[in-house]
């Protein structure tokens, strides 16, 4: 089991504790106690209970943590979010690309970043319409596309996205390999070492004008070509978490 898998494995132990003692956080259980959605972008302490409007970007596989039924990437307009549902709440599974309407998730942090944790307490409601739709194009006339729009491979397209993460190359022939982010969602980006690109660092904003969509068994990323041109952007915040 991976160092992250064990982590995960005692949180989710933790959690199971405090639902079979009844507790549903201080003051007892319920939602955020306001009429209104938590974006993404608005979480930033822990321990919260929070109602959220969102669409699932991505499910990842947790088969190695029994006590894990779903986590992934939730995200709405404002950002996105990893979350985790504990396979003891036995609550629906939800569905990659749907949109949901959550009551009573609670804010958690995992490796200096927010989460939220689907509990016993929990609500879910399949949405649909505006409360969590992305916008197709950037704002301001760019002709930039919405890292939450690309369903399809082969186009070629811009795009505007912060580098959130940077992976290691898995082949000698991938110089850089990550996780772009924005305020439509997140797709994973590959830079072949042929196409001889200035390196991204993460952290960093960037205008990516000829870059290429691809697909593989349903997710969908983009790869930077010697035809893409990188502009940085200063002073441009893409995503916050």
């Amino acid at each position: 089991m991976s160092t992250e898998s064990k982590q995960m494995a005692g949180e989710a132990q933790t959690q199971n504790n405090a639902e079979s003692g009844g507790s549903s956080g201080s003051g007892g259980s319920g939602g955020s106690g306001v009429d209104y959605p938590t974006g993404c972008a608005a979480i930033n302490s822990t321990g919260r209970w929070l109602d959220m409007e969102v669409e699932v970007l991505e499910l990842w596989d947790y088969g190695s943590v029994d006590a894990i039924a779903q986590g992934g990437l939730l995200g709405d307009s404002s950002g996105y979010i990893r979350f985790v549902t504990w396979a003891s709440s036995d609550l629906d599974e939800l569905e990659e690309g749907q949109s949901y309407a959550l009551e009573s998730v609670v804010s958690g942090e995992f490796e200096g970043n927010y989460t939220v944790k689907l509990n016993s307490e929990t609500e879910i409601t399949e949405i649909s319409g505006p409360a969590a739709e992305r916008d197709h194009l950037a704002a301001d006339g760019d002709t930039a596309v919405a890292l939450g729009t690309i369903d399809s491979a082969d186009n070629w397209i811009d795009v505007k996205a912060e580098v959130d993460q940077l992976w290691e190359p898995s082949t000698d022939s991938i110089a850089q390999a990550g996780l772009l982010s924005s305020r439509s969602g997140s797709i994973k980006f590959i830079s072949w070492v042929t196409s001889d690109l200035p390196e991204l660092e993460e952290g960093e904003t960037y205008r990516l004008e000829n870059v290429v969509t691809d697909e593989y068994e349903g997710r969908y990323s983009v790869k930077l070509t010697s035809e893409t041109e990188i502009e940085q952007l200063n002073g441009v915040v893409a995503v916050t978490k």
